[in-house]
């Protein structure tokens, strides 16, 4: 332990030399107090801002003039009690000096203790005692005080603090030199010369609920009551030394022969005697010294003694003396006594002289305390110490843990144990499997401590090791795999209901635990070990709890499909939404599944269907095998799904559409009765509809060589004809006995132009209707019908050499008289054609001749009709009316007209003219400008209401 002392600097205060009689400080606040009456309250957290009031006291210039002699701050830091050599008591509020900076000293800041004084008491000792009841803001806590005559007082304080309520509690014939009070539980010591008297407060009350317990000293000093405990000692002849000092819950007190103390808690919790069991630290063991102890404190772990300006420290665990130096100011002063804060956030130690005052800081205390503390086995209130390096932390908790070891309590040994990195972890394992045959034979309990252990260790490495984090978390698992295979053997040979239900409970336990790792460790565990350890002893439901948890889709779908749980499979492919999962396993699952894997795939937006290519030919060749010979179709699903696939997308991929094709030709076709050609016939439509759909969209030359492999005669006259080859699809209907296909084909009308091609197909196909019907007595309507279909492309001189000679005239009569007749009406219609075109011939030949006269003989010097000047000189236009214009003149007479619609032609001409010349054609204006001439058309006559001459020619004629 380290030890300094530093002074606080105080120089701003005048007055301090040789005046400082007390001081206290509490929750961070250091109040200290001159003779001469001045208070000084400094919080340290702005130890700039100081306080300063003055307690009233008797002043009358000489010898005899009053001072004060000590002070005590109560734990909360509200009240101050202030002690004078005229044997006068005050109580001051702290919270009303502090907001009124210490400028009023009023009633309310200060009240006197009277009855004290009235008693002329000597206060020796003061603890101060919480009160649980208090309502006010001065009553919150009240003072057991003990005299140098002897006797205990109890100081109730009311809400005013004027009002205090004075009990006698105890008299002792000696001098009472301190006082140990306990508000959590009442106990009471009370050391008077040389005897320490010990008062238990739980025995006091006759109450055994501690929540209703009143605790209060009136109760544990109550006359019907004897003391629990008397130690005597051999007495200190020191009349004005602090001999007494309290720190929590222990105490320390000064005898002859050495010092008493003991933790009153501590040692009750053991059960021992209080007074009994105390430690003493006696005189021999201290350094050698004249001066007698003069004040002294206690720390959690040692001892503070004040001998003079010597300060001696003590370690109270083994006595030993860790710092004994003197404290050196310029005036060899003497340091007058101790104070310490042992109600804020670390406590904090201070000594002073009647000049200066000084803090003594602590450090490193742990140091010299955390082996003796682990010596007694207190492992506990080492682990509690400050300042606590790494290695001292795991030290400690390993020496727990060999000791709780060595108890049999392994599960809080193995806690222990991992938390402390000093000894290595196979080390510790063995420690904790000692005495076990074998890793094979571990026992439950000392696997179930392993367990502890090793999650400790987990704990640890999670964010520094990655290597053995994943080391121990494999260890973890196989250990939980071990836990299960014991419980199922012990359940195997267990016969009682009871236990077998006890033993179903742990493996539900173990169940949850592993789980749980799973859960906490989902991205840092070694996934292939997991699995292994797992599968090998058979934990289906933590197996695929751990592959759900890690989204192992794939490890999933090839476990139940192992197990032939198809069910399963397609509910884990459904939520992984995969589509290299359902390609990877689309066999399997459309061979054993169909109906249910179509439905999921239905459900995967993202799934191509090409990639599921192989698979659906594989199902339907299985298909094609079970449906053979059947009675009844199946539905094919590998179908429907892909009909389904591409009437609700887009899709160009050319070998979807040929391999629907494809199942839809090969597809066996039920032949039972005289339903089968039927059948066929509306799988063939069912292919075309199908084709008319998507012909684009599909190898026409493939589906056109299976429908002639399959014998899909209707299909293959449908892609004959898709691709123009009419004459093929004729040949190939009439030779499969399809007649109305075949004529179907003939009178399509990319065939209507065409009349050689058109009379060719039905020359054929009269040809082969003919054959079949030539000893029939329908031959009559059969020639009729064929010439009818034909739309008259065959003649009845066409079929003529289909008959054989055995065919009577009577049958072709009718025939030949309509066909005769019909070739009379056109050679008529022909010869009027002829007539027509002879006259319309002479009329061309008239108006010919008639359109030769129409010119006009234009006189030498003729001159244009609108601007009279020569017309020869510029380009010019010539009316049949006789009338001559300049090409130009006339076109500025008809835009100057009325004429809007010729004249907007030849604006709108202009504009295209000066935009672009080559767009126009000069053609087109002389075509506007020879409509009409401007001086005989309507143009002339809508100027008729103009005026001869214009304004020009006007003004030329005023005089």
């Amino acid at each position: 332990m380290e030890v300094e002392i530093e002074h606080v600097e105080l120089g701003f205060i005048n007055e301090l030399n040789k005046n400082i009689c007390g001081l206290q400080v509490e929750g961070n606040l250091m109040c200290f107090a001159l003779r001469t009456g001045s208070l000084f309250l400094i919080d340290l957290d702005t130890p700039s801002n100081v306080i300063r009031c003055q307690i009233p006291l008797v002043r009358d210039g000489g010898v005899n003039a009053e001072k004060v002699l000590k002070i005590w701050l109560n734990p909360s830091r509200s009240l101050i009690l202030v002690k004078t050599n005229f044997a006068k008591y005050y109580l001051c509020d702290v919270d009303v000096i502090v907001k009124t900076n210490g400028e009023s000293m009023t009633q309310n800041a200060i009240a006197s203790v009277k009855q004290l004084s009235k008693k002329n008491c000597d206060v020796r000792s003061v603890a101060w005692v919480r009160n649980a009841k208090a309502t006010g803001m001065h009553d919150k806590f009240n003072l057991l005080i003990g005299t140098a005559r002897g006797q205990v007082y109890y100081i109730e304080i009311n809400s005013k603090l004027s009002e205090q309520n004075a009990t006698l509690l105890y008299e002792s014939p000696d001098s009472i030199d301190g006082i140990y009070w306990n508000d959590a539980n009442g106990d009471i010591i009370i050391a008077s010369k040389n005897k320490l008297i010990y008062w238990d407060g739980l025995q006091s009350s006759s109450n055994n609920n501690k929540n209703d317990r009143e605790i209060s000293p009136k109760i544990t000093l109550s006359k019907k009551r004897k003391s629990n405990e008397v130690e005597e000692y051999e007495h200190m002849h020191m009349e004005y030394t602090n001999k007494f000092a309290v720190y929590k819950n222990s105490f320390a007190w000064v005898t002859e022969s050495g010092i008493v103390f003991s933790n009153v808690e501590q040692v009750k919790k053991s059960n021992k005697k209080v007074l009994g069991s105390s430690k003493v630290i006696l005189n021999v063991e201290l350094p050698n010294s004249k001066k007698p102890i003069r004040d002294i404190i206690l720390s959690d772990y040692h001892i503070l003694i004040l001998r003079e300006s010597s300060i001696t420290i003590v370690n109270q665990l083994d006595n030993s003396v860790i710092y004994n130096q003197s404290i050196w100011s310029n005036d060899n002063e003497h340091i007058l006594g101790f104070a310490s804060d042992v109600h804020y956030k670390q406590a904090t130690f201070w000594c002073f002289s009647a000049s200066n005052i000084f803090e003594i800081i602590l450090k490193k205390e742990s140091n010299s305390v955390w082996r003796l503390l682990c010596d007694q086995q207190r492992y506990d209130d080492a682990l509690n110490l400050q300042d606590l390096s790494l290695f001292e932390q795991s030290s400690i908790q390993y020496l727990k843990g060999m000791h709780l070891l060595e108890e049999n309590v392994y599960s809080d040994a193995a806690k222990c144990f991992g938390k402390s990195d000093t000894v290595s972890i196979p080390e510790i394992a063995l420690k904790l499997l000692d005495g076990d045959d074998g890793m094979l034979k571990i026992g439950e309990q000392k696997l179930n401590a392993l367990q502890f252990f090793l999650s400790e260790k987990l704990l640890n490495y999670r964010h520094k090791d990655s290597l053995k984090y994943t080391i121990i978390l494999d260890w973890i698992m196989w250990n939980y795999v071990r836990l299960f295979c014991l419980i199922d053997e012990k359940a195997c040979s267990e016969r009682e209901p009871d236990r077998l239900k006890y033993w179903d409970q742990r493996k539900e336990e173990i169940s949850a635990s592993v789980k749980k790792l799973i859960d906490d460790n989902i991205n840092l565990l070694e996934r292939g070990t997991f699995y292994q350890l797992l599968e090998k002893s058979g934990r289906r439901i933590e197996l695929l709890y751990l592959a759900e948890k890690l989204n192992d889709h794939q490890y999933l779908m090839n476990y139940w499909i192992r197990n032939e749980n198809w069910y399963e499979s397609l509910k884990v492919l459904q939520k992984a939404k995969d589509p290299q999962l359902a390609y990877k396993h689309a066999n399997i699952l459309l061979v054993n599944c169909s109906q249910s894997t179509i439905n999921t795939w239905m459900t995967m937006e993202n799934l191509n269907p090409v990639f599921l290519i192989d698979a659906i030919l594989t199902y339907f060749s299985i298909y094609q095998k079970s449906t053979k010979g059947s009675k009844v179709l199946q539905e094919n699903y590998a179908l429907t799904y892909l009909k389904w696939y591409v009437g609700n997308n887009d899709v160009n991929d050319k070998i979807i559409y040929n391999t629907i094709v494809y199942m839809m030709i090969t597809t066996p076709i039920i032949q039972e009765g005289n339903d089968a050609m039927q059948t066929d016939h509306n799988n063939d439509n069912d292919v075309i509809e199908f084709m008319e759909n998507y012909s684009s969209k599909s190898h026409l030359e493939f589906v056109l060589r299976l429908s002639l492999k399959f014998e899909r005669i209707k299909v293959a006259i449908y892609l004959l004809k898709l691709s123009d080859q009419y004459e093929d699809a004729v040949d190939l209907a009439l030779s499969n006995g399809l007649v109305d296909e075949a004529k179907e084909i003939a009178n399509m009308e990319s065939l209507a132009k065409d009349f050689t091609i058109k009379r060719k197909h039905w020359i054929k196909i009269a040809q082969v209707v003919l054959s079949q019907h030539l000893e029939k007595p329908d031959i009559k309507q059969n020639i009729r019908s064929i010439i009818r279909e034909s739309e008259g492309t065959v003649k009845i001189n066409d079929l003529l050499p289909f008959f054989n000679e055995f065919t009577t005239v009577a049958n072709l009569k009718d025939e030949l008289v309509r066909s005769l007749e019909e070739h009379n009406h056109e050679i008529i219609t022909i010869r009027d054609k002829i007539k027509h075109s002879l006259e319309l011939k002479k009329d061309i030949i008239h108006e010919t001749e008639k359109f030769k006269e129409r010119y006009r003989i234009l006189e030498p010097g003729k001159s244009c009709d609108q601007c009279q000047k020569m017309l020869q000189t510029r380009k010019f236009l010539v009316f049949p009316c006789g009338h001559c214009f300049h090409t130009d003149c006339l076109i500025r007479a008809i835009l100057s007209s009325n004429d809007y619609n010729l004249k907007g032609k030849i604006e709108n001409f202009q504009k295209r003219l000066n935009k672009d010349r080559k767009s126009v054609n000069p053609k087109e204006l002389e075509e506007l400008m020879a409509t009409k001439c401007c001086l005989c058309s309507d143009i002339a006559i809508n100027k008729i209401d103009e005026a001869t001459i214009d304004d020009k020619e006007r003004s030329q004629w005023v005089i």
